[in-house]
């Protein structure tokens, strides 16, 4: 009787090797490793478009029209005043902005959504009120404690204003700031720099 070969182990009738056949992939599987491509090309295209600052001041600007409604909101129903209170970034810190609650014949800060809020290291506001710009360093520095800039009073009113967002690294680049004002209607609106804002007051 011959040796069995290893050739002879791997062969059957009609000379196939089943162990070598060549198997090509399914319609389900090729779709699936479309759909993992996709998705990771639009994680990749999403992190990037998030990263841009222009889109970042976006975000900024309007999370804090958002606050600033809810602010609003809160003290037409306790009855209490509030203020925004901002405090420059410097070496350490960045920008940062909160609301502070007068009760007690005091100014009290606030743990909740209107707790202080941090802006990205590159970021900086620059605000004006009742048309005449406030020198944030300089009003920061005079008081220990925070100091309000913005009163929202239980009758829905709001101090004039006109905060803008903006990048340090471009500078007044109209493409990169993004302001956000209380209009003539006594409404937060949100635009861009170098937009025609004429319609919004």
């Amino acid at each position: 009787m011959a040796p069995v070969t290893e050739a002879g182990l791997n062969t059957v009738a009609g000379g196939r090797c089943p162990s070598r056949r060549l198997r090509g992939f399914s319609l389900i599987e090729l779709l699936v490793v479309l759909v993992v491509i996709g998705l990771a090309v639009g994680m990749v295209s999403l992190t990037i478009t998030l990263d841009e600052p222009a889109a970042v001041v976006r975000e900024e600007s309007d999370g804090f029209a958002e606050k600033m409604r809810f602010a609003l909101d809160d003290a037409i129903f306790s009855g209490e005043t509030l203020g925004l209170y901002i405090v420059p970034g410097d070496l350490q810190q960045p920008w940062r902005y909160g609301w502070l609650r007068y009760r007690d014949r005091q100014w009290q800060m606030q743990t909740d959504v209107l707790a202080l809020q941090r802006l990205p290291g590159w970021m900086m506001l620059e605000l004006r009120v009742e048309n005449e710009p406030v020198d944030l360093v300089q009003l920061n520095a005079a008081s220990p404690q925070p100091q309000p800039v913005i009163a929202i009073y239980p009758s829905g009113e709001i101090t004039p204003f006109v905060l803008r967002f903006y990048s340090s690294e471009h500078g007044v680049a109209d493409e990169v700031g993004r302001r956000v004002l209380l209009n003539s209607s006594g409404q937060l609106v949100s635009y861009q720099d170098g937009e025609d804002s004429s319609d919004l007051r």
